[in-house]
């Protein structure tokens, strides 16, 4: 005689998570293209210098390389929505320095960004981001690299500041990097 056993607490969970799998399974073929994308692109270089990070990587399909500067360094928690300023250098010498903007921010008022107590540099928000190229960036990275701390503002939809404070440290000897490693990975010329 077979006995059969008491019905598990755990049983419900398991049923949810056979129907969770089954449907990530049925859903995998559509998401393929996707990831397949994801896997075409490497890291070539990682390295963080405090709140800065200097990243670069290679879309192996297109051949495409590239390098970044940027802070913060991203969060585990998806509900922190920090802006994310990043330095490019997409010719020599010429930098551009963007905020990639993670809040929901009126994109009809300016952004601001300012390094200590250096007058503030404004831009508009466009495509979600707010970029500052040429001389201007030029500038901006001029500042960054001597100073302390800069501060990035953009407004909510009611016209409210939401300011975002970077500490510096670490900033010049990441940007350093940032400028050897675009030419060690022939990036840009010597």
């Amino acid at each position: 005689m077979t006995r059969r056993a008491a019905p598990s607490r755990c049983a419900p969970i398991r049923r949810v998570l056979r129907l969770s799998l089954a449907a990530c399974l049925l859903a995998w073929p559509a998401a393929a293209p996707a990831q397949q994308a994801t896997l075409d692109s490497y890291v070539r270089y990682h390295r963080t210098f405090g709140e800065w990070t200097v990243l670069c990587g290679e879309n192996r399909a297109s051949g495409h390389r590239s390098c970044s500067l940027s802070a913060p360094p991203p969060r585990l928690d998806a509900a922190a929505r920090t802006n994310e300023l990043q330095i490019t250098e997409p010719s020599a010498g010429a930098f551009a320095v963007t905020l990639r903007i993670r809040h929901v921010a009126d994109d009809r008022l300016p952004v601001f960004l300012r390094v200590d107590a250096n007058q503030a540099h404004a831009t508009q928000i466009a495509g979600g981001d707010a970029v500052w190229a040429g001389p201007a960036a030029r500038r901006v990275v001029d500042e960054l690299r001597a100073g302390a701390a800069v501060v990035v503002r953009v407004h909510d939809r009611d016209g409210r500041p939401i300011d975002q404070t970077l500490p510096l440290t670490g900033f010049t000897v990441a940007h350093d990097t940032l400028r050897r490693v675009l030419r060690d990975q022939e990036i840009l010329p010597r």
